[in-house]
């Protein structure tokens, strides 16, 4: 079994820069050491009261635990991925009786953990630690099969239930005996029978119900891809099982794809140390090749320019820390290792993370695509808290917007701010506006049109006419009479995908950042997109339902009816008229 860390006493620093602050350390054994680059590990607990780093102590163990692992996997990369594998397979699961039980309890694993040790003592001379490193291996792939392949019937249990205690209860009420006697009796069977029921069940695998491999990435990509959240796509599934679409559970299914993804790793770790390993001839390199080429090509649906610049200065960073690696070679380890690296020289913030990782897979996808190799790599690979926290955009309040509004802002930027409070627009959409979208209905509703085809608009759910509220349009005609109605409303420079909405944020941040603070003091982390949340928030308030809302704000529309509505401009301008918007008169 791989080293676990054994924390000792927890104390606290008494002196110097770190002084208050509580600590505990473990030791790390000398042949782990030239790996983990230190010989202690140290778990830093706050500096509240001793109780609070209590508390906070499992949490930051499991945490430093975790680091170990990853740094030790170059010393011993097969012992880690072993170990890995063992607690997807064994780990705690739902028995037939809803508890949290170990399986080792009603599955006994026919391996123990501490027998892993044994494959660090790897020969390819015939000998008895051969035969015992090929028993490891050849155990963990047997019930990884089982897991993944195998089918359980569980007719047995019904059958045993439903036919041999009902025709036991039934000669039993044909015998001679009272009433009470036979009620008695006929009690004590149906608790055997449930126990008997219980029993069966759990005796039965624990791969009874798991759906076949890939079931829930693929179910949760596609979730994710129409803009669910993690929480909003948990929630979803878990529905379906409610509702009956599916008999297994959230965790179960997660077991399954959990399971693959560790026995994946296993085998590669296991074939590197067998020298096995196929390499196919191609490196990192030759997938950016490979994928660049591709976004040349516009009938692909490649990325913006913007986005394929990311994506390239993320790949240029995968190859600075690993090297020019063969695809073959490239595993679920270098993905963990260059969040570490994200996190400790970038200080990224979680939402970066995962961006760089979406530019680094990227080359990989696409050599999948010409079977260089048989999957992504990456795929799977768990982001969630991970990297500085991401700050919450809170909603912009009336006093919130009284300080924004009340500083000595240049002219355009505050109609710019005037029109993004007063139509709840992208600050892309607003910054991109030109006097040839300000324009009037049939019916004489003076609108923004945002159906220019030349605009680069987030979705196409953006392109929308949204009412120009009474309280704007003076403010607007008074801009246009000094600029001039011609061409863009706001000369923010555009970059190369034409959207200029980078020059419009670097040009509203220093009055943003201003209104945060009142008088010195911090308020509230605020930010230009909070103010979409607080327009929709007064259209909720001025009984505006979700569809015209969703209409108002170029976001998609739910529900089964969804495809059957269209909006209605005259309707939307009469209820968006109703909203109070003084607060954008302060200066």
């Amino acid at each position: 079994m791989i080293h676990r860390l054994q924390f000792g006493d927890i104390l606290q620093v008494k002196s110097g820069k770190k002084a208050g602050r509580w600590y505990c350390k473990a030791k790390i054994p000398a042949e782990y050491r030239d790996a983990y680059k230190d010989s202690q590990a140290t778990a830093w607990l706050g500096s509240g009261s001793l109780a609070d780093a209590k508390a906070l102590f499992p949490t930051v163990k499991e945490k430093e635990q975790q680091k170990f692992l990853a740094k030790v996997a170059k010393h011993d990369p097969l012992l880690v991925a072993a170990e890995r594998l063992y607690d997807a397979l064994f780990s705690n699961s739902d028995d037939i009786t809803g508890k949290k039980l170990p399986v080792s309890q009603w599955y006994p694993a026919p391996i123990s953990k501490e027998e892993l040790a044994n494959l660090k003592r790897f020969t390819r001379d015939p000998s008895t630690e051969r035969t015992e490193f090929n028993r490891i291996v050849q155990t963990l792939r047997n019930e990884v099969f089982k897991v993944l392949y195998a089918e359980y019937d569980d007719s047995l249990a019904i059958k045993v239930s439903d036919n041999s205690f009902s025709a036991a209860k039934g000669i039993m009420l044909d015998m001679d005996a009272s009433a009470a006697s036979k009620e008695k009796a006929s009690d004590t069977l149906d608790a055997v029978a449930t126990n008997a029921d219980i029993g069966f069940e759990l005796s039965a695998p624990r791969y009874a119900n798991w759906r076949p491999l890939g079931w829930l990435a693929q179910f949760k990509t596609q979730l994710l891809s129409e803009g669910n959240t993690d929480l909003q796509v948990q929630r979803d599934i878990e529905l379906l099982y409610a509702l009956g679409g599916s008999s297994s559970t959230f965790d179960a299914v997660n077991k399954r794809d959990q399971i693959n993804d560790a026995y994946k790793e296993f085998v590669d770790q296991h074939d590197q140390k067998l020298g096995t390993k196929i390499v196919t001839g191609k490196s990192y390199s030759d997938a950016m090749s490979e994928w660049a080429l591709r976004q040349e090509n516009p009938e692909l649906g490649v990325k913006r320019l913007k986005t394929r610049g990311e994506y390239i200065n993320s790949q240029k960073m995968f190859l600075k820390v690993f090297g020019d690696l063969d695809v073959s070679e490239i595993t679920k380890a270098h993905g963990t290792q260059f969040i570490e690296y994200l996190e400790s020289e970038r200080k990224a913030a979680n939402g970066t993370i995962t961006k760089h990782l979406s530019g680094v897979r990227a080359p990989l996808a696409r050599a999948v695509q010409l079977n260089w190799i048989a999957d992504d790599p990456l795929f799977g690979l768990q982001v969630a808290k991970r990297g500085v926290a991401k700050k919450k955009t809170e909603t912009w309040k009336v006093s919130d917007i009284h300080r924004l509004l009340q500083q000595s802002l240049p002219k355009d930027i505050r109609m710019l701010l005037q029109i993004l409070i007063c139509t709840g627009f992208r600050l892309e959409e607003g910054a991109a506006l030109e006097w040839k979208d300000v324009k009037v209905s049939n019916s004489g509703v003076r609108h923004f049109d945002l159906f220019d085809l030349n605009k680069k608009l987030k979705t196409e759910h953006a392109q929308r006419h949204v009412p120009i509220h009474h309280q704007l349009y003076p403010f607007l005609t008074a801009y246009g009479a000094e600029e001039g109605k011609q061409g863009q409303l706001f000369n923010f420079k555009r970059d190369k995908d034409g959207k200029c909405v980078k020059a419009a944020t670097k040009a509203l941040d220093p009055y943003i950042k201003a209104a945060r603070f009142d008088n010195g003091v911090f308020v509230k982390h605020l930010k230009t997109h909070g103010l979409r949340g607080t327009f929709t928030t007064a259209c909720y308030s001025a009984g505006i339902n979700d569809s015209m809302r969703r209409f108002l704000g170029g976001w998609r529309q739910l529900g089964d009816d969804k495809t059957y509505l269209h909006p209605d401009l005259d309707a939307e301008n009469e209820m968006l008229q109703k909203i109070n918007f003084d607060h954008i008169c302060c200066a």
